[in-house]
């Protein structure tokens, strides 16, 4: 029996992206485990008895580079999407505070009318009978 190892391996570039502010790529390359591959094959014994190998093991380098990107939020869009936030509340208060400044002041001219009317006619009641 023969027995032939065919490792594979592959480089893996990462770029990451440290930067907090601006963008700040930082390059790594690393040397990956892709697969593997055996195989048997018989052989005749007059070639175990030659001494030939049984075993072969070989280790491939992938033609292709893996590149991996990895990419963090930066300062300003946190900001912006806190102040995204800070802008949709600030629109709903504002929108609930101009509806309310509209009916209640409203309100309140109807009830000093209505009830400057219940005080004069409750006026002249009391200074008729007397």
């Amino acid at each position: 029996m023969y027995r032939d190892f065919i490792i594979y391996y592959g480089i893996t570039e990462i770029k990451s992206d440290m930067g907090l502010f601006f963008e700040n790529l930082e390059t790594k390359k690393y040397l990956q485990f892709r697969k593997e591959a055996q195989s048997f094959y018989f052989r005749d014994e007059s070639e175990y008895y030659a001494g030939k190998a049984m075993c072969s093991i070989d280790f491939r380098l992938d033609e292709f580079i893996f590149i991996q990107k990895r990419r963090y939020s930066k300062m300003q869009e946190a900001f912006s999407i806190i102040g995204g936030y800070m802008q949709l509340t600030s629109n709903i208060f504002s929108l609930i505070s101009f509806l309310s400044n509209r009916i209640f002041p409203e309100l309140k001219i109807l009830k000093g009318i209505f009830d400057y009317i219940i005080k004069s006619f409750y006026f002249k009641i009391f200074f008729n009978l007397i």
